[in-house]
């Protein structure tokens, strides 16, 4: 890469920073009127560098929430917290979408992986199918942005989420939550926690959360399936926790987690046409019972219960279930080193049925079910904490079997040889060494060197009898990549540091199971990125500020041929961007926290057929955006606790969360996309002690109606036709706990 085209991206960092900057001195103004030096804000320690580290003092772009954020803001799931985190994107289906500073996945099938790596308690999770859940019993979630190619190693193009689980204690403690709310929201919670004997300690947390649907449905004889209500919640988990530390050099941790969710997924429901911006492509419904004229959260659709090539029936439309198994292992070596192991299991199972058609009649449904099981073992040697010189190296290795079943039941439960479906298995293995350095250069620079090497192989054999001719497919591919990173932090003062990255992120190639074709290759993200972290005002007023820019090469899109959505890496784009995240102490009684993204997304160069224009033999699409790339995010909380005469304590806290307009598709179509919209959050706590809370909530007080996600279908009129997936509604309840 030439110096000429770096320093051409390192302008255009610049340009991004300088516009900025000033937000630093407007709220370092704001926050010196009232400035105190006994009132700081708590340091917040990470390890997202899989080492302890204070965030103020690590040069990422990273968003963390504390355990008690989470409960005072009330998110509760993987979709709420993408709202409250600048450049973060999680659309709600079976199959959870993640997209982060406009890089995503198209491949959510068994030979595909996700592009925001996923890590439960270190544990790195193969499944797409996972980022879509609900959170307990956690003591922080940490979200890094931005490439991660060194230490995390695959498939983290977009960033990781780190969710890390509350610990056993050394004192017996626990609590208990029960919240109730309209749609008949039962949510229970609960984790008890203490020592064994004197070197065993253990953990022991419950969830289980049920709630009617957000959509009725009123097709005929759908309610004797449980299907009459869809986007219901019916989840139950449980996470055990064992520590031992045998001597003072040997520290052992077990878990074990289990989720098993029944919940009927999201009704993806035909929008309301003929409407003026749709283009002449788009037909008006063929079955218009299927939408409700005025009700966007009532259709009438029909489902098949049929499996193909068998005689069970489905009682739900979804079931999704996972189960982990996990040890770790911690060695203080003399000379202070440290040896860790990771080793872990897990297995997921999940199957759903979707209404391919939207339309009142047995036609046209969707049925895919999915198993994986992976293995993964990482080691780790770091170094002893030094002031001038740290290091860590280690390796990485991942084995995960996974099968697939993919079928269009027939009408009326008829049945041919073929069924329509595709049936495959699909191998997995890698292994990856990894090493970074970090280096005071002298008291004010530092620099930080990193390296990956990583070995993926896929193996894949599936049938594909679609159109009724049967395709035996099977495929071997390997591939290596060596991802690097180099940064320098210049630190400005004890508490003011600038610091300035180039790294590589590589996302493996796979198979795309939803066609017949060969293996695409990796895509490769060479991202450029500068950032300030700033602590003010004695303490009170906290300021993280970055610019960004991305070459995305190789990039694994999907396109229309032959009837078929085959995958390729067919395009190359820009990605620019600029975020803010500031915490302000303004006194002892009130806090504010917010946060805002910019985002400008362009293909470069993407030559494509479109399915919506079939008069049309090929389109480029270079200065199109990215799909599921809003321009903006923004989160603004406000915080005020009082003290009352009696003793107790008042907690309120309200937030206003802004999603610029996004589309949804790689055409950007109008018809195809979803405006800005804003979400207006309040809740309020009341403390008369420390053993006892209760919260009033509400969420999307306004009862706004947006869409977090829009599939196109033309499986009855040979013409495409949106399919919405709504957000949720406006909920509100209350919530009691206990902590002792």
């Amino acid at each position: 890469m030439s110096l000429f085209i770096i320093n051409t991206k390192l302008k255009t960092l610049g340009i991004y920073f300088i516009l900025i900057m000033p937000l630093v001195f407007i709220t370092n103004t704001y926050s010196q009127t009232t400035s105190s030096a006994k009132l700081q804000i708590e340091e917040i320690v990470v390890t997202a560098e899989k080492r302890v580290s204070s965030l103020q003092d690590t040069s990422i772009s990273i968003s963390v929430f504390s355990g008690d954020e989470l409960n005072d803001f009330g998110i509760t799931d993987s979709e709420q917290l993408s709202y409250y985190t600048p450049g973060l994107v999680i659309q709600r289906q079976v199959i959870g979408k993640v997209t982060m500073r406009g890089v995503g996945n198209e491949n959510l099938t068994i030979g595909g992986d996700p592009s925001v790596a996923l890590h439960l308690d270190g544990s790195y999770v193969a499944r797409s199918s996972v980022a879509n859940f609900d959170f307990f019993d956690v003591e922080r979630i940490e979200v890094l942005r931005g490439p991660q190619g060194t230490l995390y190693g695959r498939n983290a193009n977009g960033g990781t989420i780190n969710v890390i689980s509350n610990k056993p204690t050394e004192e017996k403690e626990g609590y208990i939550n029960l919240s109730f709310g309209n749609y008949s929201s039962i949510r229970a919670d609960a984790a008890l926690s203490g020592p064994i004997n004197d070197n065993t300690t253990g953990r022991l947390s419950f969830l289980h959360a049920t709630r009617d649907g957000y959509t009725k449905n009123i097709f005929p004889g759908a309610a004797g399936r449980g299907l009459d209500e869809l986007d219901t919640q019916d989840l139950t988990a449980v996470k055990a926790q064992l520590h031992f530390r045998p001597s003072d050099t040997i520290f052992i941790e077990l878990m074990a987690d289990s989720y098993k969710d029944s919940s009927n997924p999201p009704a993806q429901k035909y929008l309301m046409w003929p409407l003026p911006w749709m283009e002449s492509s788009y037909a008006p419904v063929p079955f218009p019972d299927a939408v409700h004229p005025t009700d966007l959260r009532t259709l009438s659709q029909g489902f098949e219960f049929n499996i193909p090539g068998s005689t069970r029936t489905i009682e739900t439309a979804g079931e999704w279930n996972q189960n982990g198994l996990s040890a770790k292992l911690t060695l203080d070596l003399e000379n202070g080193n440290t040896f860790f192991s990771h080793t872990s299991m897990r297995d997921i199972d999940s199957m759903w049925l979707n209404d391919g058609d939207g339309i009142d009649v047995f036609m046209v449904n969707y049925f895919q079910r999915e198993n994986s099981e992976q293995f993964t073992q990482e080691i780790r040697l770091s170094s002893a904490d030094n002031n001038d010189l740290n290091w860590i190296v280690g390796g990485f290795y991942i084995k995960e079997d996974a099968e697939t079943f993919i079928g269009i039941p027939l009408p009326l439960g008829l049945d041919l040889p073929l069924n329509l479906l595709i049936d495959g298995e699909h191998e997995t293995t890698a292994h990856a060494f990894f090493g970074q350095l970090t280096k005071n250069i002298n008291e004010k620079i530092r620099l930080n060197v990193g390296l990956r090497y990583n070995h993926e192989n896929k193996k894949v054999n599936y049938q594909d009898d679609r159109f009724f001719v049967v395709s035996q497919v099977s495929g071997d591919e390997t591939w290596n990549a060596i991802t690097p990173r180099i940064g320098i932090d210049y630190f400005i003062s004890d508490d003011n540091m600038l610091y300035a990255n180039i790294s590589k992120g590589f996302k493996s190639g796979g198979f795309n199971l939803l066609a017949v074709q060969d293996a695409y290759d990796p895509e490769i993200v060479w991202s450029y990125e500068v950032g300030l972290k700033r602590t003010s005002n004695e303490g009170r007023l906290q300021t993280n500020l970055s610019a960004f820019y991305y070459d995305y090469t190789d990039m694994q899109v999907g396109r229309v041929e032959n009837l078929q959505s085959i995958l390729l890496n067919a395009a190359a784009s820009t990605i620019k961007g600029a975020e803010i995240e500031v915490v302000a102490l303004v006194n002892e009684n009130f806090r504010i926290q917010a946060n805002a993204a910019l985002l400008n997304t362009n293909y470069d160069d993407f030559l494509t057929q479109d399915p919506g224009s079939p008069g049309v033999p090929v389109k480029q699409l270079a200065g199109n955006e990215l799909p599921r790339s809003p321009n903006m995010t923004g989160n603004i909380i406000g915080i005020y606790n009082v003290m009352l005469e009696n003793g107790a304590e008042l907690i309120l806290n309200g937030s206003f969360q802004k999603q610029g307009k996004q589309f949804f598709t790689q055409f950007n179509r109008e018809s195809v996309s979803q405006d800005s919209f804003n979400l207006l959050n309040f809740n309020a706590t009341y403390k008369p002690n420390n053993n006892f809370e209760l919260t009033f909530y509400a969420h999307n007080i306004t009862d706004e109606g947006y869409i977090t996600d829009i599939l196109e279908s033309g499986v009855v009129t040979g013409q495409t036709v949106p399919q919405g997936i709504l957000g949720p509604p406006k909920t509100y309840g209350m919530k009691m706990s206990i902590n002792f």
